[in-house]
């Protein structure tokens, strides 16, 4: 999941951004429901019940930053 497993890292996003988890529309979502594949542009679409305060936009930056490290495609997981 998401926000609840350790896909990335030793530490949940829920627990690495707590605040946003708090203001998300959807908190039990998977990581391709809300990483978006295009020919010309992938993106994260993350849903908040409303907008951010201009101190949370640090965080939401924070984790932007943190999740365009990221590599993925569209195969399958190999690992068992």
């Amino acid at each position: 999941m998401f926000w609840h497993g350790l896909w990335f890292g030793d530490e949940s996003l829920k627990d690495e951004f707590p605040r946003l988890f708090s203001i998300l529309s959807h908190k039990s979502v998977m990581v391709n429901d809300v990483f978006l594949f295009d020919r010309r542009l992938n993106k994260w679409c993350l849903q908040f019940r409303r907008s951010s305060f201009v101190w949370e936009n640090v965080l939401l930056d924070n984790l932007m930053n943190k999740l365009n490290l990221l590599c993925l495609t569209l195969e399958e997981d190999k690992l068992q």
